[in-house]
């Protein structure tokens, strides 16, 4: 099917017009509608096709567009908490990495599965004495722990070339000349320096455990892998005898060659796009839906919330249900230092009984946590917990604590903490706000709020629940740490600091925390 395609984007131009369809360049300006910007290109598009990155301009209205919206969510897993709202004004929505496309599809976004691709001028041919052993590139920062120690583990008993900031093109040849190709995971999926070292024609030595690898590729016959309990004696096996992988290298390289080019994704997108679109949201929902998104990325990377407020405004007095608008409004005016209009509105959501209200209902027992105003905020958040059908029961120890003589605010805190993640509302892994959270969106803000109050056993166990959750319980690691300095952390959460410091390559802080735990051990059996 021959489309014409108005397009912005890095993946996926060369596969549209390798499968026949006309392609017009589009670049997203944040300064004007959409519609205004397609009209100005003179090109009528049967489809407008973006592709979103964390940094990618958003257009006006888009939630008013006339024209057939796709759109490619990359990096999808640190970016789920603004382009999950915002995919609500799209036809036809699509997800790089597995693990996004379930809670899409919660969200209410019927999102598909396409992985990330590789074009034509990414493949090169094998050498036969590469320069180089091994290759990593990527960046290193405070915040990539777990692949600074693993590059200085490796450093330790072999060379390795660290390259950063360079080309696509330089990158690729970078890769072909040298014998091994590192990959390592921030999150679990099949990331795009996966593809490009298969596409490289060097072998690809990956972090076990990648989510949907195994969907398209096998271990050992396409890749090799290691995990913290392996990495040392697999790069010994393959500096060894390099020639005993030339064939998984080759082998590898074929099956990306013949599966995962940008002709092979815009072939599936295309399949795809001959079913009708589905019934779009009242124009109402959708300016609510953009707004989401618009406040939610400025909160996170910075800049102009004014769109966003006037969507919400808009939505809060046109929608059946103003819940989510006013809990966003009222969010945003306390963030903002305007508790004068921001405590009204989260008062108004809070009489309503939608999970919503709920929210807004928690938030309010959070500000008035240390004042007598406690009660009745609590009382309220009783009222819909019953009112939304959960189980009080689940918190009525919790209540308790609350209204009796110990430390209200951090028993509020924990008891958001397990509302949230019996809502789902566990956290998002790219939410990283600018200043610590005092209106916390998630559980985890919560139990990181109950843990600043008191660095406690049950903080930190708040703490590696809802890391564990997620499937990143190495991002509870320095809470631990903080735990242990404080002399609050149990035996068992010492030990799992250990456990955990081993998978993040921290081999000799592991030790130290067994050989202190076995210490503390030895001197309370001889008191």
């Amino acid at each position: 099917m021959a489309l014409r395609i108005l397009y912005s984007g890095w993946f996926l131009g060369e596969g549209f017009r390798a499968c026949g369809c006309e392609v017009a360049a589009f670049r997203p300006d944040a300064g004007r509608t959409l519609d205004e910007q397609v009209e100005a290109t003179g090109f009528a598009p049967d489809l407008v096709f973006l592709e979103f990155f964390g940094d990618t301009p958003l257009p006006q209205a888009i939630h008013e567009s006339r024209h057939r919206l796709a759109a490619y969510c990359v990096d999808s897993p640190l970016n789920e908490f603004w382009l999950l709202p915002l995919m609500r004004l799209f036809d036809h929505v699509y997800v790089d990495q597995l693990a996004s496309v379930a809670r899409f599809r919660r969200g209410g976004v019927p999102a598909a599965w396409l992985p990330l691709c590789v074009n034509e001028d990414h493949f090169r041919e094998p050498r036969e004495r590469p320069a180089h052993f091994l290759t990593f590139v990527g960046r290193t920062s405070e915040t990539r722990v777990k692949r600074r120690n693993l590059l200085e583990h490796i450093a330790g008993r072999h060379e390795v070339r660290l390259l950063r900031d360079v080309s696509a093109g330089r990158m690729l040849d970078a890769f072909a000349d040298s014998q091994v190709v590192l990959n390592e995971n921030f999150f679990s999926g099949l990331n795009l320096r996966f593809l490009h070292a298969l596409a490289s024609g060097s072998l690809l030595l990956t972090e076990r455990g990648g989510r949907g690898v195994e969907r398209f590729f096998t271990d050992g016959e396409h890749f090799v892998s290691y995990d913290h309990t392996d990495i040392l004696d697999v790069l010994d096996r393959l500096k060894r005898d390099p020639e005993a992988f030339r064939a998984v290298a080759a082998a590898g390289q074929a099956e990306c060659r013949a599966r995962h080019t940008s002709a092979c994704r815009a072939a599936s997108i295309l399949d795809g796009l001959r079913a009708p679109s589905p019934a779009r949201l009242s124009p109402a929902e959708r300016g609510l839906h953009e707004a989401h998104a618009k406040y939610n990325r400025a909160l996170r990377f910075g800049g102009n919330y004014c769109e966003a407020v006037h969507l919400l405004e808009r939505a809060a007095g046109v929608l059946d249900d103003p819940s989510q608008a006013l809990l966003l409004l009222g969010a945003a005016d306390l963030r903002a230092d305007r508790a004068g209009s921001g405590l009204p509105r989260l008062e108004q959501c809070a009489g309503l009984a939608t999970r919503h209200g709920l929210d807004a209902a928690m938030k309010l027992l959070l500000v008035d946590s240390a004042s007598e105003r406690v009660f009745t905020r609590l009382a309220r958040v009783v009222d819909l917990l019953h009112a939304l059908g959960l189980d009080l029961r689940r918190y009525a120890k919790r209540i308790r604590l609350i209204t009796g003589d110990g430390d209200r605010r951090f028993h509020c805190c924990l008891l958001c903490c397990d509302v949230f993640a019996d809502l789902g509302r566990v956290f998002d892994v790219g939410f990283v706000k600018p200043e610590p959270e005092r209106l916390p969106d998630s559980a985890l803000e919560c139990a990181l709020l109950a843990f600043e109050r008191a660095k406690t056993r049950e903080a930190l166990d708040a703490i590696i629940r809802c890391a564990r959750k997620e499937g990143l319980t190495g991002e509870a690691l320095p809470f631990i740490n903080a735990a242990i300095l404080e002399g609050a952390a149990s035996d068992r959460q010492i030990t799992q600091a250990a456990a955990l410091a081993l998978e993040y390559y921290d081999f000799a802080y592991a030790a130290s925390l067994l050989a202190s735990l076995k210490k503390r051990r030895a001197a309370l059996a001889g008191s």
